[in-house]
């Protein structure tokens, strides 16, 4: 359900999967989050349709960031922009906030942060949020499979028996918790796609395959041990409770 229906964001990235899982999460927060992998569709969309906030790379391939959003504040005073960026020195922000921006973040960026910032935009639109949307965030929980706690509140996926941790994106957390819940069952391809709003098909999969990679070197990377999750070839994935 997307809580803030009514206040579109445009997301503006050229890395596919990055843009895909930025936009994953922010619409698993409830923002209604349309996705562009350049200015020129951006601005193609912005013919037909307002938005209240736009999320830009700098670096994208053909026109900037930076030439976007100095765009768009010579036709708007009001629409929030948001960077997202791997540019991180000092006149770099500077350089960002002088075209325009509202907020600048570097990446890799905390998803509570932007979510804090798109409201604020909201409010400074509306002179405050709704009352349905003041307390508008996923219900959280913790959760066990053997070995290992996941914290949803926190983003944080435990090994209880060294009581180390690390930090998880929110697409992440969910991939994990599906897990969770399956407790030792083999969830199929296409629950995970269904239920992380991920692409039917092959290209789906091939984006399930590359998070999961990711999360095991990560796990392995961060606290020296390897997360027990198992692949059924052809079917789809499992956690033991090692």
């Amino acid at each position: 359900m997307e809580l803030f229906q009514d206040y579109k964001i445009a997301l503006v990235e050229d890395e596919d999967i990055l843009r895909k899982e930025l936009a994953f999460q922010l619409r698993y927060l409830g923002f209604a989050t349309e996705e562009f992998s350049s200015a020129a569709q951006f601005y193609r969309r912005l013919c037909v349709q307002s938005f209240i906030a736009v999320i830009l790379d700098i670096g994208l391939v053909g026109e900037d960031g930076l030439s976007v959003a100095r765009y768009l504040r010579q036709h708007s005073k009001d629409i929030g922009i948001i960077f997202v960026t791997a540019r991180s020195l000092r006149e770099n922000k500077i350089e960002g906030f002088e075209s325009g921006a509202d907020y600048y973040f570097v990446k890799p960026i905390d998803i509570m942060e932007l979510s804090l910032a798109i409201r604020r935009i909201v409010e400074r639109m509306n002179g405050e949020l709704p009352q349905a949307l003041q307390h508008a965030v996923p219900t959280a929980e913790v959760l066990v499979c053997g070995a290992w706690l996941l914290d949803e509140s926190s983003g944080q996926l435990v090994f209880l028996p060294q009581e180390n941790s690390i930090t998880l994106s929110l697409a992440e957390s969910h991939l994990i918790k599906i897990l969770f819940l399956a407790q030792g069952k083999v969830v199929e391809h296409k629950t995970f796609l269904v239920e992380m709003g991920l692409e039917e098909g092959e290209v789906g999969k091939h984006r399930l395959e590359v998070m999961v990679s990711r999360l095991r070197h990560k796990v392995r990377r961060q606290l020296n041990v390897d997360i027990p999750i198992q692949v059924r070839r052809g079917i789809g994935y499992y956690m033991t409770d090692e």
